[in-house]
């Protein structure tokens, strides 16, 4: 499809159509310049198809602004009420097209993202050289802020810069053998045939009796046209353990786990057709796994049924120490056998369905009477039991779970139900919950005081662990329990998600990614480059970039930790910009408002506004530098690494953290002493007291240091684990003291001479050395830091007008 051709047809069909009065419109009248410079530089090659493919979805694709351009040209002859405009789009998220200021907002959004991501991929592909860069900037652009018609003059200006057709840079590719990032089976030869967009495969399971060899064969279907009766969701097992199938008569290698699950779904007397990615999609092909992925989201939303298969758990060999303790563990097995003898028509305290449709005989019952509580204590273990399983830990199911039309059914532990079941069990535990709160549990006479007592644990569990907030409930349409609507994908953009995700898992980093295309509109999850030739590193900058180049202050900067961090996955051999963000993982969710935080939760939970003084905000990331502005607060003048207080030396972790901090003032201070220049700033600004520094180290978990702190010789084993667990947010931290004595400390390993900065837009403080390339000064990330000033103490060090610094930050 020709994307001028598109734009032609929609301007002709729309002529009448007033969206001029929309402020959110006016994008419109600067669209020619993406779709000219998408349509020629597609021409010359292929990498820029993604691009093209947003772009058409974003013009005439379902949520895209043809519609959005009818819909007033509709309203503008048949003027609806106000009410009547809402109500007809409700899940189409245009807003009302009454309200000018407000019409239109998601699509200025996407088009935003359309021209960033497009500037960038122009910069990469004909590496377009950092002094061009600084000069459009300069000239062009008075604070480079990325929105609305500045980004697209900016995005003008290069592309005449490109004078082509000319041989683009070549891509960063994954090396044929490189094995750790993508699945290769040794068993392609059962893919006779090279898989063609829109074309799936279909794995059909012959029919056979329980114990015999299972034997398969494969199909090919067309998507648009072909029935697809089942799509399984399922944890793909340890990869390491592999197992015979029969496919097509040939043997195929899968995970344990798929071949039992395999084994399970097999009737007896009918074959059952399945979509299973591990099978259904060559996996050594990255070429066809990546187009295969892009389909996903047609390939569930299409299927008949959707099977969640969490099997036999948890293991009857685990135990949940550390999670569910295993006292209670035995409290709730002995309330189940206690009960389940009462209750003929219950099997097990699996039975999900079973115990829901029980509870309802003891509606009028007292909260705290032996049966029904009995039932709320196994429902509750129930639900805990099924929300612990991995399952809930893969990004990918978020889609295969959300996407079907038709409820999944989950498959746990003999049992089969709607997904409406455990939403309804969930309704329920936590209504359990809220109402016991405000009844006295002296009230019952059970003489059951184990099974009181297990109950109020569990409540205590359930509040600490959040399963309640699943996103997936969030997405899907079922009943909610008061929870933000997500149900509309323009609800669901990638800041949105990846601020959603952050405690989600893939075996691919890359996939932390690649999961969150199906879930927003077509138009923005087309720009997601779904791409598995292209290295983590690759797809992470693509991302960061993204992010950065929207121009404004945005949280996932402070909840993920940067790839050049200690504590990322790819700090060991990572060799790409510093500023790049490592979205595999991040426990910026984990914390205890008592026992203190992680790092990333404390940067996450007194993070910064991230917008400097005066207005005089830059920021465009490149695929080899980040052009920001920043202010410069303070260089580094001394280091030490926080060591783990309960393993150094013999004493409690109270005495060890108080001697460490005491040893680093000691020594800053003597350092000061012989350079007279430090000494005499230390006048201005005095070293923080101890007590400052120790409540700092606890992360937030100051009200236990103050509760402890002077009564140290009289500490019991309890008091002592609150403060060990206090002070662990800050191990393998390194404390630093600046030449102004700000105290900090940073999440990588920093240095003297190292400088603590503010940069625009950015939510923490970061620390960067320089560097010097080609005559030119720049500069490295090598940490993030929170420092004991607060923000207010910090502006008035550093006053109204603070001299601020052009940054390339490579």
């Amino acid at each position: 499809m020709d994307v001028d051709t598109v734009w032609s047809t929609i301007l002709d069909s729309t002529s009448e159509s007033p969206w001029e009065e929309y402020p959110n419109l006016e994008f419109v009248f600067d669209l020619f310049i993406p779709i000219k410079i998408t349509g020629v530089i597609s021409r010359w090659d292929a990498r820029f198809q993604f691009i093209q493919d947003s772009l058409i979805e974003f013009l005439v694709g379902e949520l895209g602004l043809n519609e959005a351009l009818q819909l007033l040209l509709k309203a503008s002859s048949n003027p609806p009420e106000s009410d009547e405009a809402s109500g007809n789009l409700t899940g189409r998220k245009y807003r009302d097209p009454l309200n000018k200021e407000d019409f239109g907002k998601d699509l200025l959004t996407i088009f935003n993202e359309l021209v960033v991501v497009t500037t960038y991929e122009l910069i990469d592909m004909f590496d377009i050289k950092s002094a061009v860069l600084v000069e459009a900037m300069e000239s062009y652009i008075t604070g480079y802020q990325s929105h609305d018609a500045e980004n697209v003059r900016f995005l003008f200006e290069l592309s005449r810069k490109v004078k082509g057709p000319i041989p683009p840079r070549p891509a960063c590719r994954l090396l044929p053998n490189d094995s750790a990032l993508s699945i290769r089976n040794n068993d392609d030869h059962i893919y006779l045939k090279r898989l063609e967009p829109p074309n799936i495969r279909i794995l059909c399971i012959e029919p056979g009796p329980k114990d015999s060899p299972l034997e398969c064969r494969l199909e090919e279907r067309d998507l648009r046209t072909d029935k697809i009766e089942e799509a399984l969701s399922y944890v793909w097992g340890d990869l390491k353990s592999d197992q015979d199938i029969k496919i097509d008569g040939s043997s195929f290698k899968v995970t344990a786990n798929l071949k039992g699950i395999l084994y399970s779904l097999r009737h007896e007397d009918a074959p059952r057709n399945i979509w299973i990615d591990a099978i259904c999609i060559n996996q050594s092909n990255l070429e066809e796994k990546g187009h295969q992925v892009r389909l996903m989201r047609d390939i569930y939303s299409k299927a008949l049924q959707t099977t969640i298969w969490l099997g036999d758990w948890p293991p009857e060999t685990s135990t949940s120490e550390g999670e569910f303790p295993m006292i209670m563990e035995r409290n709730v097995n002995r309330v189940a056998q206690e009960l389940l003898g009462e209750f003929n028509s219950l099997k097990n305290q699996y039975d999900l369905a079973g115990m829901l449709e029980k509870y309802k005989e003891y509606q009028t019952a007292r909260f705290w009477d032996k049966q029904p509580l009995g039932l709320k204590i196994m429902i509750a273990r129930c639900v805990d039991s099924i929300m612990s399983h991995p399952w809930w830990e893969r990004v990918w199911t978020i889609q295969e779970a959300t996407l079907p039309s038709n409820e999944p059914i989950i498959y746990f532990r003999g049992y089969q139900y709607q997904y409406s079941a455990l939403i309804s069990a969930l309704d329920v535990v936590q209504e359990f919950f809220e109402m016991s709160e405000s009844i006295e549990s002296t009230e019952s006479d059970t003489g059951a005081n184990y099974m009181i007592a297990t109950f109020e644990f569990q409540r205590g569990f359930w509040q600490a662990s959040e399963m309640y907030s699943s996103l997936i409930r969030r997405i899907r349409p079922e009943k909610r329990y008061g929870e933000k609507n997500l149900e509309s994908p323009q609800d669901r953009n990638l800041q949105e998600m990846l601020s959603r995700v952050v405690t989600y898992r893939a075996s691919d980093p890359r996939d932390k990614i690649f999961a969150l295309e199906s879930l927003m509109t077509k138009s923005e999850g087309r720009l997601i480059k779904v791409d598995y030739t292209e290295t983590p590193v690759v797809v992470f900058k693509r991302i960061t970039a993204w992010i950065l180049n929207l121009g404004q202050y945005r949280l996932e900067l402070s909840i993920y930790r940067l790839c050049v961090e200690s504590r990322s996955g790819f700090s060991a051999d990572f060799s790409g910009p510093s500023w790049v963000i490592d979205f595999s993982y991040s426990h910026a969710y984990v914390k205890n408002t008592y026992a203190g935080l992680t790092i990333e939760a404390y940067l996450l939970a007194f993070g910064l506004t991230g917008a400097l003084p005066n207005g005089k905000d830059i920021c465009l990331a490149t695929p080899t530098t980040l052009f920001c502005n920043g202010i410069p607060i303070s260089t580094i003048y001394h280091v030490k690494l926080v060591p783990d207080y309960a393993e150094v030396g013999s004493l409690d972790s109270y005495e060890n953290a108080l001697g460490f901090v005491r040893s680093v003032c000691r020594e800053y201070s003597d350092l000061a002493k012989d350079d007279g220049s430090i000494e005499r700033r230390t006048c201005n600004h005095p070293l923080p007291g101890e007590d400052e520094i120790m409540r700092f180290l606890c992360l937030g978990g100051a009200f236990v240091y103050e509760q402890i702190k002077g009564c140290s010789n009289v500490l019991g084993g309890g008091e002592r684990e609150l403060i060990r667990q206090a002070l662990h947010g800050s191990t393998g931290t390194y404390l630093f003291i600046t030449e102004d004595s700000i105290v900090g400390i940073a999440t990588a390993p920093v240095q003297k001479g190292d400088i603590l900065y503010l940069i625009h837009r950015y939510p923490s403080y970061v620390i960067l050395r320089e560097t010097e390339q080609q005559g030119v000064m720049k500069h490295r990330i090598v940490a993030r830091a929170a420092v004991i000033e607060s923000p207010d103490k910090m502006k008035a060090r550093i006053g109204n007008d603070p001299p601020v610094s052009a940054l390339q930050i490579i």
